[in-house]
């Protein structure tokens, strides 16, 4: 079986033909443009056994695993429909056996909860391609820059987070203009076909350090843990912008 080099696009393919399966009104709710999509794919992993063309030949010896991520437990209950009712699933036209699921969760009050507020430093690595899309401009922005990329994470989590919203945006962007910043960085561009796309996105690490450490540093912190569930940036639904944060509670270790 031959897979491309970037499958993102591919598993949410796998997703929506799932929900499809099961509720086909939803398959299309989550399919429309233009709206903050409540969920979140990695790409496919799995263990190849040779090269060919700008992708790999997969070994089927080995399991092919992905992740998907709901940001509410109504999509994620309707996905566990289909598991119950399917052992196989269809990828690229080959038929897979379902051979184990894992399941996590975690409520946004546990992570408001758990996020502490004397953090001085922070790491978001960011393990596939990722871009900030910006509003009427041409070009997508290339750098995770502190302002921009959690300002976006405020407003997906304020649009799916109901009753934990965070409170007053405009105050929390003059915190971030005025106590988040970069302290160090090792980031690439990759080229990505993803389908039909040709895209372009930043892949590596950033370190992030707080200046002042209250409420709003607690929320920077319980943002990029989001992140992690969330993705970051344009195309999160297609595997773009899959982020690891990476606590480092004094500054001196970075």
């Amino acid at each position: 079986m031959h897979l491309p080099s970037f499958t993102g696009h591919i598993v949410r393919g796998i997703l929506l033909h799932m929900l499809h399966h099961v509720d086909p009104g939803l398959a299309a709710e989550l399919h429309e443009p233009d709206v903050p999509k409540p969920y979140s794919v990695t790409g496919l992993y799995f263990r190849s056994k040779g090269r060919m063309g700008d992708g790999y030949i997969l070994d089927p010896a080995y399991p092919c695993i992905f992740k998907i991520r709901f940001l509410n437990d109504r999509h994620a209950q309707k996905a566990l429909q289909y598991f119950q009712a399917k052992s196989t699933i269809t990828i690229a036209d080959t038929t897979f056996r379902i051979a184990s699921i894992g399941i996590k969760s975690q409520s946004y009050r546990d992570l408001l909860e758990s996020a502490t507020q004397n953090m001085d430093a922070f790491r978001l690595v960011f393990k596939s391609p990722t871009y900030l899309s910006v509003r009427g401009a041409s070009f997508h922005h290339l750098f995770p820059e502190p302002r921009r990329l959690f300002l976006s994470l405020a407003k997906l989590w304020n649009y799916i987070a109901t009753g934990e919203e965070i409170g007053d945006m405009n105050a929390y962007a003059k915190w971030l203009k005025l106590n988040l910043g970069v302290s160090g960085y090792a980031l690439e561009t990759k080229f990505v076909q993803a389908g039909r796309k040709e895209l372009i996105g930043f892949m590596g690490w950033t370190n992030y350090r707080i200046k002042e450490k209250d409420e709003w540093g607690k929320v920077t912190c319980a943002l990029a843990k989001f992140a992690e569930y969330s993705n970051i940036g344009a195309n999160r639904t297609g595997g773009f912008g899959v982020t690891k944060h990476e606590a480092k509670v004094k500054a001196a270790s970075l």
